[in-house]
């Protein structure tokens, strides 16, 4: 069976990360068996981030590589609605939310100082003290580097957050009142906006982006929704066993 390697949700999401959680998403929507394998660090991930799997023809690293090998091994066509356009705006919407959200999110979780302090207290506070202030001091430095290189880093706390707001604001206005982003029917596009959005408004942070993400009620209702479809809405435990 499918070995899929993933972060763990530690809270009412499926995974703290959102290429994880979207990639977890389209399985179960495709009803893809696999065995889930939690891990929290990146050893034998083969481009060197988290998710990747690992089946007869071995291991494959990046959400969307996944995603294109599960399509073609398995004969889907999950986009099969949407025109030409609307594919292109889909790509343009992944972009926006994993280029850009998803910076911005990281920012708020691992360099912002109430963000910092609850990432610390979950994924550090096993680690043996006299170790730990190495381990957080290396990981910590890594994302501002990682976020300067990028760009994101190179603007302050408010400006990310106007940015954030901004971007959220251009996925409420293309939903509207339709269900889904393209209208009746699921597509892939709606599990990248969901995977992103799910990690900012689920959790203990308060963050101006987090406050204003959970005032659109059109784009909280469409999480609700790939939940329901994806992740049973009966079940509080996203990502524990395979659907």
């Amino acid at each position: 069976m499918l070995a899929f390697y993933q972060f763990p949700g530690p809270w009412d999401v499926c995974s703290a990360s959102p290429f994880c959680a979207k990639l977890e998403a389209f399985m179960r929507w495709q009803d893809i068996a696999y065995k889930p394998v939690t891990v929290t660090n990146m050893k034998g991930a083969p481009k060197g981030k988290i998710p990747f799997i690992e089946d007869e023809n071995g291991k494959l690293g990046d959400s969307d590589f996944i995603i294109e090998y599960l399509i073609k091994k398995h004969n889907l066509n999950p986009d099969e609605t949407l025109t030409p356009e609307q594919k292109g705006q889909g790509r343009a919407i992944r972009y926006l939310c994993e280029e850009s959200i998803y910076r911005a999110m990281v920012h708020f979780r691992w360099l912002d100082p109430q963000g910092w302090g609850i990432m610390r207290e979950r994924f550090f506070s096993k680690i043996p003290a006299f170790i730990r202030p190495v381990a957080e001091w290396k990981i910590q430095g890594y994302v501002r580097k990682q976020l300067h290189m990028q760009g994101m880093g190179r603007h302050s706390p408010d400006e990310i957050a106007a940015i954030a707001c901004g971007d959220l604001k251009v996925l409420s206005d293309i939903l509207g009142n339709k269900p889904f982003i393209f209208g009746d029917s699921m597509t892939t596009a709606d599990l990248v906006v969901f995977s992103v959005f799910a990690n900012f408004t689920t959790g203990p942070f308060e963050n101006p982006v987090t406050q204003y993400a959970k005032t659109l009620g059109n784009l909280m209702a469409h999480a609700d929704r790939i939940r329901a479809r994806c992740f049973k809405a009966e079940s509080k435990e996203y990502g524990k066993q395979a659907a």
